[in-house]
This record gives structure tokens, sequence and C-alpha cells, in this order.
């Protein structure tokens, strides 16, 4: 994946892809702009936006307000029930991680086969030559039950607008959305967040994912709106956060569901149906001028009167239940997983709180905007795919989260000098100050957590098959297991990660140019001209991937160099159509191998040269074969 800003739902910090913020120098101090979003310096990032050229103002706004997207997701994965029940998944695989390590040496198995899940399905064991284990198959069920039902959440829905995700992703996506929407109209002007949503590429998609729910909702005439103009429509959002909230106030923990035509209690999709037949059948109307708490009133009428609770009474139950339900494992796992859970359940607590005692402060847009966005402080993680980061920080500014040291390079340091030990990802000590007025996640061990728990949960839960911002962190997570377990892993291939190739306009959206270097000839290709897609792809096709690192030994007349250097950098590729990989009928390993054969001085020098600056790109899976590796740690 690749993207700006992204917010981990599996550690609910927010990441930063340094390396394409660097790309965006030539906008204007956009690492100024980015902090500033961070800190809610609204006066400041406004002065930022106005400085700027004007050509730079709406790429700008729009990084502004992905943050505030992100940040908005950072309220909602807490409060929420269905939020809850999305980051419970990681914390229950989290909790019987040392029950994983356990039953791999107690039944004797000689690989370990992921996701976890494989082991409650006898064909696919035997598929992959792995032995079974009863309690691997127990985890198993409880991880694709779970998956089950999140997949039958976002089970897309036929309507006349066409095919709608109505599900609890798409529900979130819609609140984050019309809050990062207001939130730069507020600052910056209805002309100018427009021109920055139209530059966004894919229009289509943006709006399937984004606005789909939100204009259904205006169409059915649930939220009430009023045209002003050909393409200004003002809209009373309220109702459309007061619905959502209701619909992601879902009831999970195997409670007793109301099930009736028409009315489901169970998930966010069927909860959203649910509601607004009620209110279609109510003849619930709610005017353009109607107040968030009168609006919030209603829904939690009518949400007494299909499902047998209000939405506040559905929130603390689910509560209740998960407080209940993590006293009873409390003491049996890791200190690391207990503290961050105490933090995390402290923060909800305090969240609901709010909902209950002032409801315009998570459901009012300007209520929220001034009053408790500010007080939002997700923790932050600066990544660089590329590993532009020191391994080690003497002045202790930072935490190193993930990184890699080759170890002992003695007998190769003139060699290899520059390319032994780096960071691909960081943490700022300070960067979010304690503040108790604050929402935050506060623990210490939310770090220890985040390089070293939530990596191998993610592995154990869904194999490599994960949107991260970090391609290191599941080959990190896959050494670490391997190296505790002391056998090999197994995944299987269906849950690999094959999702190599990225969308050429979304690429030129994000880096801001048309011209780039190609990955392998070290000529200029335009964007037109190139592929672009992730290192999965070497990763995953060995052939590939020897065949690049002979080419890369030969020329750089070192073989742990090529390794090394390869290994570093993962940062998309781009690869002019002429010998990419994914042009049809281009035999990849053959065009390559003639290529080392040429000898061609000029593509040894330049790979020389992308040594140097950290710019070529790595393969993890080969080191293996190096018996001075050191694993990633």
């Amino acid at each position: 994946m690749i993207s700006f800003f992204q917010l981990d739902p599996a550690s609910l910090t927010l990441w930063i892809n340094s390396d394409l913020v660097g790309e965006h120098r030539s906008l204007g101090p956009i690492a100024e702009l980015m902090e500033a979003a961070i800190r809610n310096d609204d006066a400041a990032l406004v002065e930022i936006v106005e400085s700027s050229e004007a050509k730079s103002r709406a790429r700008m706004i729009a990084l502004s307000g992905s943050i505030w997207h992100e940040k908005r997701h950072f309220l909602d994965l807490i409060l929420t029930n269905y939020g809850a029940f999305r980051w419970r998944q990681f914390f229950e695989v989290a909790a019987n991680l040392p029950q994983l390590l356990t039953a791999t040496k107690q039944d004797g198995l000689a690989k370990l086969g992921l996701p976890v899940e494989i082991y409650d399905d006898p064909l696919r064991l035997r598929k992959l030559g792995l032995q079974g284990s009863d309690l691997l198959a127990n985890l198993g069920r409880a991880v694709s039950a779970r998956k089950q039902a999140l997949s039958e959440d976002r089970r897309r829905t036929g309507s006349r607008f066409g095919l709608l995700e109505l599900g609890g992703e798409a529900q979130l996506e819609a609140l984050a959305y019309l809050h990062q929407t207001a939130k730069s109209q507020q600052l910056f002007g209805a002309q100018q967040t427009r021109e920055a949503i139209d530059e966004i590429p894919a229009p289509d998609a943006h709006f399937a994912k984004y606005r789909s729910i939100m204009d259904m909702l205006i169409q059915f005439e649930i939220v009430p709106s009023l045209e002003v103009s050909e393409d200004v429509l003002v809209i009373n959002d309220g109702v459309l956060q007061c619905v959502l909230y209701a619909s992601l106030c879902c009831r999970v923990w195997k409670q007793k569901q109301v099930l009736r035509e028409g009315v489901y209690s169970y998930l966010p999709g069927y909860r959203l149906s649910s509601i607004l037949l009620a209110l279609r059948d109510r003849r619930v109307k709610f005017e353009l001028g109607t107040g968030v708490l009168t609006i919030w009133a209603k829904i939690n009428e009518v949400c007494g009167e299909i499902f047998g609770r209000s939405v506040l009474e559905e929130l603390d139950a689910d509560f209740a239940m998960a407080d209940a339900r993590y006293r009873d494992v409390k003491k049996d796992i890791v200190p690391a997983l207990r503290e961050v859970t105490d933090d995390l359940q402290s923060t909800r607590r305090k969240l609901i709180k709010v909902l209950n005692d002032d409801p315009e402060r998570v459901l009012g847009t300007y209520a929220y905007q001034s009053r408790l966005l500010p007080l939002l402080d997700p923790k932050v993680v600066l990544c660089s795919p590329q590993g532009a980061y020191p391994f080690e920080d003497k002045s202790g500014n930072t935490v190193r989260i993930f990184g890699y040291n080759h170890g002992n390079v003695a007998k190769f340091k003139k060699e290899i000098e520059g390319v032994t030990k780096w960071s691909w990802a960081i943490a700022i000590n300070g960067y979010t100050p304690v503040d108790d007025s604050h929402y935050q996640l506060n623990s210490k061990y939310w770090m220890t957590y985040l390089s070293e728990v939530a990596p191998i949960t993610k592995l154990v839960i869904n194999g490599q098959k994960h949107k991260t911002m970090l391609g290191p962190e599941m080959v990190h997570a896959e050494a670490r297991l391997q190296e505790q377990l002391a056998i090999p892993i197994v995944i299987d291939k269906a849950f690999q990660q094959n999702e190599y190739e990225i969308d050429p306009n979304l690429f030129r959206y994000l880096t801001f140019k048309n011209t780039f270097r190609c990955d392998i000839l070290s000529v200029d290709v335009d964007i037109s001209d190139s592929d672009i897609f992730t290192k999965w792809l070497f990763i995953n096709d060995q052939e590939k991937g020897e065949a690049l690192l002979g080419l890369w030994a030969q020329n750089m007349n070192s073989e742990i160099l090529a390794r090394l250097t390869f290994w570093k950098n993962w940062a998309p590729w781009v690869v002019s159509k002429s010998i990419s990989p994914l042009t049809p009928n281009i035999n990849f390993a053959a065009k390559l191998r003639d290529l080392a054969g040429q000898e061609k001085k000029s593509i040894a020098s330049d790979n020389s040269s992308h040594v140097k600056n950290s710019e070529s790109a790595g393969l993890w899976r080969f080191f293996r074969h190096l018996k001075y590796l050191i694993l990633p740690r």
C-alpha cells in the first residue's frame, strides 16, 4: 500500500511516509504543514497554505485533510462497538500468541502454517504438507469466525444506485471523509476544498469508497438537503452522523440478536438498513435546521423501539462485556499487551462519557472540530521505505520501531560500508506530550506492542495480505516468529502478498512527478511508459528475484552488497515497460541475463550511486542462504 498517512488499526498509531513528504519539498514547507495539522494549529496551517504558490495549494489542502481523516478514524475505532470489535481481532490473537508457541512445541510441529485458520481445515493442511494441532485449530476457528463476520458486513448490496457497500468500513470512511471536507471548508472555503478534491485521481473509486453512503441517504431524503446552485448542496450532516453512529454501535459478543422482517441488530450494515426502514415507516423527517441533540434523541428512541436498546445502552453493554473479557484473561497475557489494553479501555471509557454527556462534541461537525479534534492525539510513527533513518540515535530523541543490523561485518567492512544497518520506522520521543485532558494512548508499552506484538499478530491472522505502509513490517514479523519457534514458516499461497501493481495516476499524484528513473535500466522514463509495482513481486517470484540479484551482483562486483542494497529499500519500483516483469510476453529473467551479459558500465555506475543514495530495492528471503545473516530485529 502506498499512501502519505495511515492509521494502523492493529496499533491505532498514525503512520507517516516521510519519503513521500520529501518528494513534495518543491511544493513548500510540507513537514511544517504536516506538523501543524497533527497538532491542530489552524493558524499556522492556514498561513503555510496561503503563503504557498497557487498551484500547490490544492495539494497541500488535500494533505492536511488526510491527517484530519485519519484522526477521525482514531476516535471512531476506539469509541464505537464496531471499532472495538475490529481491534479485538488483534487482541484475541495477541493474547493467544504464547499458546501458539506452546502448541508448536507440544505437538512437535516441523513447520508452522499461516494464517492460523488453516489448522481448522484438514484439506488445506494436507495440501501444504502440515501436521494438525488441536490448540491451533481452536485459535484458527475463532479467527476465521471473526473474519467471516467482517467479510459479511462488507458484502455489497444491490440498489438503484448500483452495488453499494453499506457496512462498518464504508460507514467509518463516510464519517472520516465528512470531517475531512468540513474542516477544509471551514479553513479554506468551499472553492479551494473542491479544487483539492477534484485533483484526486480515480474519482469514481473515490466516490464509491467515501461518498456513496452519504449520497444514498441524501437521495432517500433521510438527510435533509438544499440545492443552492447546480454544484452546491447544503445538508444537515448531523443526521448522517447520528444514523451512522447508531449503526456502528453494533451488537457482537454472541449476544442475543433481534431478528425479524426488516430488523437485524447484529452488524453495522444490517443495523443501517434497519434504522432507515424504521425512520421511513415512522415517517420521521428531520429539517435542515434540526439540531444534533434533537436528532440524537430521536435516533436513540427509534433504536430502543426496534432493537430493544438505545444506542447508548448498546455502547454500555459492549464496553461492559469487553471489560469482563479483559479481566478474565488479564493475568495470563504478556505485560506489553496488558498495559496497552488497560490504556485503550481507559481511553474508550473517557470517550463514551463524552458521548453521553455532550453528544455534540462527537456528532456535531463544528463542535467536534473545535472541542474534540484538538484533543485527539494518536501516537505518530515516521516511516521510510527507503531505510533512510539511522539504526541508532545517540541523542535519544527517537525510538527505533523497525530496523536491520547485519551484525559482524568485519570480513566485508570495506565492501559493504554504509549499507549494513538502518531503520525503516521510528517514533519521536515526546512528540505527543502526555496530557490528561487529551484523548491519547500513553502507555510506554505501545511501542513494544507496535514493533513486536502487532506485526506477528497480523501475520497469524492474514499472512502477508495486509495493507501496510511498510513492507518490512510483515517480513520482520515472519523473521521474528521463525526465530522464536526455530522452525520454518509456511504461508498459504492465497495469503501471500500478491497485490503488486500501483496505479500510475495515483503514483503521479503522490509523488508530484511525471518522469522517473527506471530502477533497472537507470534511464529516465515517462510514467506513461512505465509499470509501477511493489517489491513483493520479486519476493514471491524466486526466478525473477534471483535474476535481478544476479544482475546487481555483477554490476556491483559483490553478491552481499547486492543483497543488502536490495533488502534495504522497499520504495515502489518504477520500470520501463520495455523490460517490466508485468509486460505481457516478456521473459523478464532472460532479459536480465542478457543485460548482465552486456556488462554495460553505465548501468554499473548508476547502480553504484543507487547504493550510496539508498535508492535501490531489496529482497529478504534469499538472505536465508547467507550464513552470516542476522535476522531483522
